[in-house]
């Protein structure tokens, strides 16, 4: 529980913390008066539910009267439910008998009934003039069990006890049962406290201040809360200075918001997102950002875990801010674009460029060549009956239209004219056929006529063909390569699977090798998808998914 101190509205006490359980030793009604009155006066005024529990020599309607002296619109708070003053029957014995547990139970009940309605707390107290010398044992294990718990609810208590009826043995079994007791002495109330208890309270004053000095010490903003079965959480009932400096809240502001008021709605979101995996693992973590007081939003890494604080289920959240690592991420974004634009660029080049360099090829060497084809062909008719001669002139026929097919290959490889003629699908096909012939391996096709409008995404789409097929010469011992081109989702994608040996868990991580480094590159320039996989280890299979559209 929180170190929240209420006004108990008594004198020689002040203010006191939730969790405060003490008793009165009282030999008159005026002794009764001059405690609670004032007590259950601080409680009404501070927001707080208060139950006053009466028997002799104090009852019902004299509580009332006297509480009315001091509280003027004392009908209005009863009225509102603020404050009930019940006989002793009416709750410690209203089953005939004293039930500890149910009673013990009963004040868990209102303080949880009290901060639904929007009170801070619980005030209460209870006489015990009518506990008869058969229920002293009972009653008194209650009241030990009271002293035990308390700490974890926001209740403040007071057990007022008649001196007269309580031998010597009975007011030591009273004191220990509670924090201190009040006792008038040549008619001024004086304080006192057990031994058990002055030992408790300066070795939770130790654990305290160790536990302070851990919690301030740590340079991230330190926020604790109570979270419900559902994993909502409520008002913080922990921060520390960081938090304060970093939100701009002084500690007792901050300690009345909760996390939905620290941050921005579609933040919240992201929050309860991550709500499904704090409460089946215990933590998790999320990046998120702090809403200040002054409206500033300040990105922050948050790792959240469920803890028990008090006795009850709460959420602590250690949030560290992460501007500078944002921007350094920003700036990154921008170089990375940069570079993204760069290769972009310098790949419509190479491509432009082996355009050229593929119609250089087929306009000059290759109609160079078909001249002399054409010039060989004369000679050879013309040469006469010269069996040497006619044999040279065949083998140059041969040897140079064995050169023209070279320069047509190389010229396709370049710029296949196939794909500016008629699309990617063709191309896809007439490029697997002459795979089939140089390597033996078969090639089943599906595809589908999808033609992008940017000519830059066709060319990319059949040079990641041409180099998965390269990696599959060069790494699979395959028989079989199976290429599918279809369109998902405004999006044309192409997959191309062997039945090879299979590619290693590494190099799908990491996509290491230059050739997946190079269908990466230029899957990425346009925004595509890249996913490489092996199933159960039977070959090697890639997919490609490139946006139709910019």
């Amino acid at each position: 529980m929180e170190k929240t101190f209420r006004k108990t509205g008594i004198h020689i006490i002040s203010d006191a913390p939730w969790g405060t359980h003490f008793c009165q030793f009282y030999e008159t009604r005026e002794d009764l008066v001059d405690i609670l009155v004032p007590y259950f006066k601080a409680g009404l005024e501070n927001n707080e539910l208060c139950m006053w529990i009466t028997s002799e020599p104090l009852k019902v309607e004299d509580a009332k009267a006297e509480l009315k002296k001091v509280v003027k619109n004392l009908d209005h708070f009863i009225k509102k439910g603020q404050i009930e003053i019940l006989d002793y029957s009416e709750w410690y014995t209203k089953s005939g008998k004293f039930d500890a547990n149910n009673v013990l139970q009963s004040w868990v009940e209102k303080e949880n009934q009290a901060l639904k309605r929007g009170y801070d707390g619980l005030r209460l107290s209870g006489n015990t003039f009518w506990l008869a010398k058969r229920d002293w044992r009972n009653f008194t294990n209650y009241e030990e069990e009271v002293n035990n718990v308390i700490r974890k609810y926001r209740m403040i208590a007071i057990c007022t006890y008649s001196l007269g009826q309580c031998r010597a043995s009975e007011v030591i079994d009273v004191v220990s049962n509670h924090q201190f007791a009040l006792i008038r002495r040549e008619g001024k109330w004086v304080i006192i406290e057990s031994s058990e208890h002055k030992q408790a309270e300066e070795m939770l004053r130790e654990s305290e201040e160790r536990y302070r000095a851990l919690f301030e010490s740590i340079n991230d903003a330190v926020l604790v809360s109570y979270i419900d079965d559902e994993g909502s959480a409520g008002y913080f009932v922990q921060v520390n200075d960081v938090a304060c400096q970093r939100l701009g809240y002084t500690r007792e502001e901050l300690l009345g918001l909760t996390p939905q008021d620290i941050t921005t709605p579609k933040n919240y979101k992201r929050l309860l997102a991550k709500r499904e995996k704090l409460m089946s693992k215990g933590n998790t973590v999320v990046e998120t950002v702090h809403m200040t007081r002054d409206g500033r939003q300040i990105p922050v890494e948050s790792s959240v875990r469920l803890f028990n604080y008090l006795g009850k289920r709460a959420a602590i959240s250690i949030s560290r801010d992460i501007t500078e690592r944002k921007q350094v991420e920003k700036e990154a974004g921008k170089v990375r674009e940069q570079l993204e634009q760069l290769n972009k660029h310098l790949i419509k080049v190479r491509e432009d460029e082996r355009g050229l360099i593929s119609r250089d090829i087929h306009d000059e060497l290759g109609q160079s060549l078909t001249a002399i084809k054409i010039d060989l062909h004369w000679v050879l008719e013309n040469v006469g009956d010269k069996p040497a001669v006619k044999q040279k002139l065949n083998n140059m026929l041969k040897m140079v239209s064995g050169t023209i097919a070279t320069v047509q290959r190389i010229t396709s490889d370049l710029r296949p004219g196939i794909l500016d003629d008629l699309g990617l699908a063709s191309a896809i096909e007439w490029y697997c056929e002459e795979f089939e012939k140089r390597t033996g391996i078969q090639c089943r096709m599906d595809l589908e006529d999808i033609q992008p409008q940017d000519p830059q995404k066709i060319i990319t789409l059949f040079r990641i063909l041409q180099e998965a097929l390269t990696n599959v010469i060069r790494h699979a011992h395959a028989k079989n390569v199976t290429i599918k081109l279809s369109r998902l989702h405004d999006a044309v994608n192409l997959e191309i699977q062997d039945d090879g040996i299979g590619i290693s868990q590494e190099k799908i991580d990491f996509k290491s090798s230059l050739g997946l480094i190079g269908i990466r590159e230029r899957v990425r320039q346009f925004g595509g998808e890249f996913e490489i996989f092996s199933p159960n280890n039977n070959g090697t299979g890639l997919r490609i998914s490139i946006p139709l559209n910019e």
